[in-house]
């Protein structure tokens, strides 16, 4: 899934003044930790503006972060408006809204199609797991039959069996998620160093490994299941979502536990009965849940399995992000059909 908006945002009349040096903010999601274009894009933009402007007369200055989406790059730019004297922005947004949904909660608030939420009581972890355990042990028919056609939205003759049942570690009796937790993060590090240098089999040993002698840590069923993601095999999904799936369990009031994010990736990411199985489990979790956080928000905002449509949510969330940036730098952007989504 490749999407990028290019957008040259100008703010000011472009004015000339030799007494004070200008700028030109240059903002982009940086996709890639190891991308080199910023570097190259702006070398080769400031040139062309020391040619026309003179030396230094207007400066382009990078504001960039990673993995930044429209609503991140509106904050920022708020903020750069009022420290910086600028003449222009240049800001390429787009690809990270994709899997970075922060703030898409609070436009599905704004534009009035924020899912309703019921009050639920404090359970505990083992309640929690009780209960889902009990869930994914009923193998009745009907059940999955009902469930699947309410999660796909039409009819269906088929009958939706889970194919991903996650292990409930915390139903254990020597369950302690405090555990290791210093050997647990060096685990982490380690394992996330092979997995940028493709060795994904040494990850998943290391992984699996620490995880049997304490399955109470979510940073280490996330990256274990970035590493099933990472080597792509045929099974590599299924595996992947067991991993994220048994992360959340073992810690599920934790918001920020990064297995939510794992979560919310994979629901973006593909198609077909895997984002039936994520949204099968975001429903029934978030019965117990009192608080949750962004990702699994907008798993549970978003609520459909059909891809054009997560997609086309996210494009009007884009434009309605630049349509607020509009507003809060006072502009008009007479070019808006030059506003291209790639895919």
């Amino acid at each position: 899934m490749k999407f990028k908006i290019f957008l040259l945002l100008p703010f000011f009349i472009l004015a000339q003044c030799v007494f004070a040096e200008k700028s030109i903010l240059f903002i982009t999601d940086n996709i890639s930790v190891s991308d080199s274009f910023n570097t190259k894009y702006i070398k080769t933009l400031q040139n062309f503006i020391n040619k026309d402007f003179g030396k230094r007369k207007i400066v382009l200055k990078d504001f960039s972060k990673f993995d930044i989406n429209t609503t991140q790059c509106i904050e920022l730019c708020k903020i750069l408006n009022k420290k910086n004297n600028s003449e222009a922005i240049i800001l390429m947004i787009g690809l990270s809204n994709y899997h970075n949904l922060y703030g898409f909660s609070s436009y599905m608030k704004n534009i009035g199609n924020l899912r309703h939420c019921v009050e639920k009581s404090n359970i505990s972890i083992f309640e929690i797991n009780n209960k889902m355990s009990s869930l994914y042990a009923s193998t009745k028919e009907t059940l999955f039959s009902v469930m699947y056609k309410k999660i796909i939205g039409q009819k269906s003759t088929k009958v939706f069996r889970p194919k991903v049942i996650p292990n409930f570690y915390a139903l254990d009796n020597n369950f302690n998620i405090n555990k290791n937790i210093l050997i647990s993060i060096e685990t982490y590090r380690k394992s996330w160093k092979l997995i940028n240098q493709r060795k994904f089999n040494e990850a998943k040993a290391m992984l699996e490994v620490a995880l049997e002698q304490n399955p109470a840590q979510s940073m280490l069923h996330y990256a274990l299941g970035s590493a099933y993601l990472a080597a792509n095999k045929d099974d590599s999904q299924l595996k992947a979502l067991k991993c994220f799936e048994e992360g959340i369990l073992v810690d599920p009031l934790n918001v920020n536990n990064i297995c939510y994010k794992g979560l919310l990736l994979m629901y973006m990411m593909y198609k077909g009965k895997i984002t039936a199985e994520i949204l099968y489990f975001a429903r029934e979790l978030d019965k117990f849940l009192v608080q949750t956080n962004d990702d699994f928000e907008a798993i549970l905002n978003i609520n459909t399995v059909d891809y054009n449509k997560k997609i086309q949510y996210i494009n009007d969330w884009i434009l309605s992000d630049i349509n607020e940036l509009e507003k809060s730098l006072n502009i008009s952007l007479t070019d808006k059909n030059k506003v291209i989504l790639k895919r």
